[in-house]
């Protein structure tokens, strides 16, 4: 073989060997990016596990939420019903109310007109016994009393 052929041979071999080599290498890093991904990958599991996990608890949250909307919606019907059976009653109470206020001043009216009534007629009787019962004290002084004094005090002292 020629020398000029062994040389280009050996550049060859040379070359390949350096192709070898970082072909080597390339798969080297080929393999690394592989566990990288894997690595990711498995991640990527995880994370999406997690999420997954988060998702059925929030989902489960919403439908506790949701049951106690409902309950809570029902409640404030029931409580509206009782307001406005309350607010019935109270009017018909109101109502009651008013019929006796009218009924007590109807009574109240009444029992002032027989007063009135009565009234008249013990009204001469007791002007008479008034009279009679003033003459009375009258007397009852004038004879209880000294009548000098009596006179002193009607006609005043004598002029001395």
């Amino acid at each position: 073989m020629d020398q000029e052929l062994k040389d280009s041979l050996d550049e060859i071999r040379r070359h390949l060997s350096g192709l070898s080599s970082g072909v080597q290498q390339n798969r080297v890093l080929l393999e690394r990016q592989g566990d990288e991904i894997q690595q990711l990958r498995v991640q990527v599991d995880r994370r999406g596990d997690e999420i997954q996990q988060t998702r059925d608890q929030l989902h489960d949250e919403i439908q506790q939420t949701r049951v106690l909307v409902d309950k809570q919606g029902e409640e404030i019907r029931q409580a509206w019903i009782l307001l406005e059976r309350q607010h019935d009653d109270i009017r018909q109470v109101a109502e009651g109310v008013m019929g006796n206020i009218e009924r007590l001043d109807f009574f109240r009216e009444e029992v002032l007109e027989q007063f009135k009534q009565l009234r008249g007629l013990f009204t001469p009787s007791y002007k008479g016994l008034d009279r009679r019962v003033k003459g009375l004290e009258a007397w009852r002084q004038r004879t209880e009393r000294d009548p000098v004094e009596l006179v002193r005090e009607r006609f005043g002292k004598p002029k001395s």
